[in-house]
């Protein structure tokens, strides 16, 4: 049974993607970009991953750079952000903002590193992986796409996102992580 399912998922998946492929207008720029889509395969966005099956097989950083401006109406990125390096951070918030509409939402969740250092005694392996990352843990299917490299804190998240032009709607801690929706100002 559990089989079945897995097939069926993995079948649906892929019709989804053929389908889509089949009728997207090449010259059309994206709406909804789902960044680092890793496992988190959704069907109303356009899937973006360098690692894994996705609508786009390449690195986030780099396929943003390729968008016009304010072309897209929503961006999620779900525990992807901490896996571009730390210098790299804030110019691509800046192309987000660039390419996000005015009041377009960006969705961000990344894990809480205030969090993971307070509770570091109390799960020493669970730490070290919201830390560094999975790394190796997956690395037939990922390679180096779970490696960690840079962190967020809920006051680092907030002024970097300001920075950039983005007015946070609402803040959330959701277990290990913080998640963030904010839209893009004038």
């Amino acid at each position: 049974m559990r089989k079945k399912m897995i097939w069926n998922s993995l079948y649906n998946v892929i019709k989804n993607m053929l389908i889509r492929n089949l009728f997207r207008n090449p010259n059309k720029p994206p709406t909804k970009l789902n960044l680092g889509s890793g496992g988190d395969y959704r069907t109303d966005y356009l899937n973006v991953d360098a690692f894994v099956t996705s609508d786009v097989k390449k690195d986030i950083v780099d396929y943003v750079k390729t968008l016009k401006n304010n072309c897209c109406e929503e961006i999620l990125l779900k525990h992807s952000l901490e896996h571009i390096e730390y210098d790299k951070i804030e110019s691509f918030l800046k192309d987000l903002n660039r390419i996000l509409k005015t009041n377009g939402k960006i969705i961000i969740e990344v894990p809480d590193l205030e969090h993971t250092f307070t509770s570091f005694d109390d799960d020493w392996k669970k730490a070290q992986e919201l830390i560094y990352g999975s790394q190796g843990k997956y690395e037939i299917l990922h390679k180096n796409g779970l490696y960690h490299k840079s962190g967020f804190t809920e006051k680092t998240l907030k002024e970097l996102l300001l920075k950039y032009g983005f007015k946070i709607i609402e803040f959330s801690r959701v277990d290990d992580a913080l998640k963030v929706i904010a839209k893009k100002l004038d």
